[in-house]
């Protein structure tokens, strides 16, 4: 079959297995997969009935608020068609975007593996591996408008004009400069890209890929300390390049150099000076220094299983064994480096997924030229060859390879494909309860200014922070702590309070009329469920306790009086709504 008609089958299968979950994004009303992509729209939402983001949301944090620091262009992007059509327009596109993405992130793998082999079987391979990666599905699933799928495509197009010859080189600055606008974590992105730059090319392009990494400096106008990040990588690349040129005369230089640098990288972390506080902060957020994120699934550390799924199952140990056999340190240096961050935090297995589907690839195309299935030696031979052999030469091999061993190598990785595509396959978090509740609530609770964050609504509502951006966007209504953990501890001790009066005392610190209780918060028997994450950020120590413990010190709680015993023990809550597995309660005064 033509390669071109195995890349576009490729492609939409890509498509179609993104789809998922299509008659949940499109119910009553759009819906969106997971959580922060309900407060980019919410976002979105103002900037197209305002005109303008804001930097500030009374709707968070409730009563205090809560800055909105993070970079501005993936909401702006998503709010273009609104400003244009109307705000309904933007939906949809928030819906369909990660789809587009995710298929153009895979042509680009399919491109960029054309440059590291000119071989059209290995790009096929590749692309299709990526294809079914969990967690290339997850990040440009329908209806998931964050910012992820954004940053894997721009990486995606930085890494593929690295790879390309002479001046392309600096072009790759360019979506590096885009991600600088879109997303603060990019700074880390881009140092594995320069550092794996740096152990592979030559004097003379890593002055190119220097003077790339000195585009994104225009990020200053956003954000200063991205770009004065990306001026340490430029002088770090720069300087590299001399030392490149020593390593005739010392060996490893290279190899030196990195290490020294990344030795005064963790100088200047100890050292008490303010000026270096965003390195500090980066360095924290990599190695997971902070009580909530220990409390949020995506930032687990040396989560070795849910690593190994989310990248891919035998292809991610098929990408392991690669790294012995496929001669490419640029490519090598990117997964060892996205390795270790996975390590780190498991969200990094976006970039992880990366060099596993071209290191994959690489050993199952080596496997089946073992088994007689040509790959590689006939790019070979050709070399070899002279013209008048060419002919003879293909003759020969349509008679040793035939339709069926085609289609055999096809079962095969695809029979290797099917834990991916399982696991790829997610369920909807909005269930049929948590809509009901939130339309009741923004249909019959007193409405709020919801489209001016500058101004403060007059109570909140509390519940965990899990929920937060789909009470604030799909009710209208302010809300005591959100996805991004501001007010979350208050939440936290409310309900672990053993006591009436020492929850009303938070209740009137924050302004909350009504609050939401939901199954995954209470303790439930041989269930995993949020009350554990509730009882750390709250200052208590689960994990020195039994789960007999945990249960008797629940039972005690208000979150137990609330949402087992429906409030007909207390004196200042009342139950309002219940929708099964999430219920709603008004404080009375």
């Amino acid at each position: 079959m033509d390669k071109k008609v195995l890349l576009l089958l490729v492609l939409l299968f890509a498509f179609v297995l993104r789809m998922q979950n299509f008659a949940e994004v499109f119910d009553s009303q759009i819906y969106y997969y997971e959580y922060d992509p309900y407060y980019h729209m919410r976002l979105v939402e103002v900037i197209v009935e305002k005109g303008s983001r804001p930097n500030y949301d009374y709707y968070l944090n409730y009563p205090y608020g809560m800055r909105v620091d993070w970079l501005p262009l993936f909401d702006y992007i998503l709010a273009v068609p609104g400003v244009i059509f109307g705000f309904q327009s933007s939906e949809i596109f928030a819906v369909f975007l990660p789809v587009i993405l995710g298929v153009l992130s895979v042509f680009l793998i399919y491109l960029i593996s054309l440059e590291l082999v000119k071989n059209q079987k290995f790009a096929l391979f590749s692309a299709f591996i990526y294809t079914v990666i969990p967690i290339s599905v997850w990040r440009s699933i329908l209806g998931f408008p964050d910012h992820h799928s954004w940053v894997v495509f721009l990486l995606l197009l930085s890494f593929y004009l690295l790879l390309k010859p002479g001046f392309w080189k600096i072009l790759s600055g360019i979506p590096m400069l885009l991600m600088a606008f879109s997303w603060l974590g990019t700074p880390i992105y881009a140092a594995i890209l320069a550092i794996s730059a740096l152990l592979s090319f030559k004097e003379r392009e890593l002055r190119l890929i220097a003077i790339s990494n000195a585009i994104p400096l225009f990020s200053f106008i956003q954000q200063p300390y991205i770009a004065f990040s990306f001026l340490i990588l430029a002088l770090f690349l720069f300087l590299g390049s001399f030392v490149k040129s020593y390593e005739t005369k010392i060996k490893n230089a290279t190899i030196y150099y990195t290490l020294s640098s990344l030795f005064c990288v963790l100088l200047v972390y100890f050292l008490p000076i303010r000026t270096f506080d965003f390195l500090r902060a980066g360095i924290n957020y990599i190695f997971g220094v902070d009580i909530y994120l220990p409390t949020i699934s995506e930032a687990g550390q040396f989560q070795i299983l849910d690593l190994i799924g989310s990248a891919g199952h035998i292809f991610f140990i098929l990408a392991f064994i690669s790294i012995f056999l496929f001669k490419n340190r640029f490519l090598i240096s990117i997964f060892i480096l996205s390795l270790f961050l996975s390590l780190m935090q498991v969200r990094f297995t976006e970039i992880l997924a990366i060099p596993v589907a071209f290191l994959s690839a690489y050993t199952f195309c080596i496997i089946l030229d073992r088994v007689e299935y040509p790959i590689f030696e006939k790019v070979e031979e050709k070399k070899r060859r002279k013209e008048k052999f060419k002919k003879k030469k293909e003759k020969k091999e349509k008679e040793i390879v035939s339709t069926k061993d085609h289609l055999v190598v096809a079962v095969f990785i695809c029979i290797l494909a099917i834990p991916c595509i399982s696991m790829a396959i997610v369920p909807f978090e909005l269930t049929r309860d948590w809509k009901e509740a939130l339309t009741w609530m923004k249909e019959n609770l007193e409405n709020q200014d919801y489209l001016n964050p500058y101004e403060k609504p007059e109570y909140a509502i509390l519940s965990w922070w899990d929920y937060g951006n789909w009470i604030l966007y799909l009710s209208k209504k302010a809300v005591v702590c959100n996805n991004f953990q501001a007010g979350a501890e208050d939440a936290a001790k409310f309900f672990v309070a053993e006591s009436e009066e020492e929850a009303m005392k938070l209740i009137e610190k924050r302004g909350v009329k009504y609050l939401i209780t939901v199954d995954e918060l209470t303790v439930r028997e041989n269930k995993k469920t949020k009350f554990s994450a509730v009882m750390q950020i709250a200052g208590l120590n689960p994990s020195l306790m039994t789960n007999k413990e945990i249960e008797e010190y629940f039972n005690k709680t208000i979150l137990y009086k609330l949402h087992f015993e429906n409030a007909k023990n207390l004196t200042h809550f009342r139950l309002l709504r219940d929708f099964g597995r999430v219920k709603i309660f008004e404080v009375l005064n």
